[in-house]
């Protein structure tokens, strides 16, 4: 059995839904970007030092501010919960 095929306004509506969805995506996006460089600007501005802990896999990741602040010259190559 082979199902209609869709009108003009159809397709119309369904392109106009599609460019609805792209423009809405973009935006999201180009907020996005904003608050990633306020936080990168505030972090920096602040010398914070930023980590994240992975409490299943007791793994953790960390900005090379964060392990200065911990007295290390350089970045060590991981931080675990042996140096909490």
């Amino acid at each position: 059995m082979m199902s209609e095929k869709p009108t003009y306004e159809e397709l119309e509506r369904k392109v106009q839904e599609l460019e609805n969805t792209i423009f809405k995506s973009k935006q999201v996006e180009e907020a996005l970007q904003v608050c990633e460089r306020r936080l990168k600007l505030s972090v920096e501005s602040g010398e914070i030092g930023l980590w994240e802990l992975d409490l299943i896999n007791h793994t953790a990741w960390r900005s090379f501010l964060h392990d200065r602040i911990f007295g290390y010259e350089t970045s060590l190559p991981e931080w675990t919960f042996i140096y909490f």
